[in-house]
């Protein structure tokens, strides 16, 4: 990701061979399932950052980059876990709900 022309982000995260082994192991996802990535841009990203990180799981991780960006990696069990934790998180950066047919 560059903004204006200035290189911030970019995710080398490759999943090849056996991809259940890989998950499998502690350092990487400790057997999870559900990965999800979250880049975000704002004047608020710093205080916005603060407020995800209390609703990420002891697996999941979330790290300021630029005063206006922050990213954030989501692991969870399953999708039905990993829904769980990233709806209020986007509720919370869009600053709405999301639609119904998000939610269950």
């Amino acid at each position: 990701m560059s903004i204006s022309g200035e290189h911030v982000f970019r995710d080398n995260t490759k999943l090849t061979g056996d991809i259940t082994a890989m998950l499998d192991r502690p350092a990487i996802a400790a057997g999870a399932r559900a990965i999800a990535l979250i880049l975000y841009r704002g004047q608020d990203a710093d205080l916005a950052l603060g407020r995800i990180r209390s609703v990420l799981n002891k697996y999941s991780g979330a790290s300021l980059l630029r005063n206006d960006l922050f990213v954030a990696r989501l692991i969870a069990e399953d999708g039905l876990a990993l829904r769980k934790m990233l709806l209020p998180i986007l509720d919370d950066l869009t600053r709405s709900n999301m639609p119904k047919t998000w939610r269950l």
